[in-house]
């Protein structure tokens, strides 16, 4: 994995980006880039690989599994395998439209 960070000048927000493999991540201290408490959703190949090197337990969500990280300001990282989603539990569909489909 690999980080860099940059910022316009000493003292201003900072725009992180996070490598790893092929995969870059971009991640940005300015404000209105996004609201606090933030969710981000990361699929990846092998969750329980990435659970091992945080130290955290993947758990059985109610589509799969994942694991869920936070960092320092409170925004959580869920991170789930790569490829075909199995279909969540959804709520009945609504009369007169046709059902939605979790699948890809």
């Amino acid at each position: 994995m690999r980080d860099e960070v940059s910022a316009a000048a000493p003292g201003l927000p900072a725009f992180v980006e996070v490598t790893r493999d092929r995969v870059r991540l971009f991640l940005s201290e300015h404000r209105g880039d996004a609201r606090p408490d933030t969710l981000v959703y990361l699929r990846i190949r092998d969750v329980e690989t990435i659970a091992s090197e945080f130290g955290v337990q993947a758990k059985d969500a109610p589509s799969e599994r994942e694991i869920e990280l936070r960092d320092p300001d409170g925004n959580v990282q869920r991170v789930l395998p790569s490829g075909r989603v199995r279909a969540a539990r959804t709520a009945p569909p609504r009369p007169g439209l046709p059902p939605k489909s979790c699948e890809r």
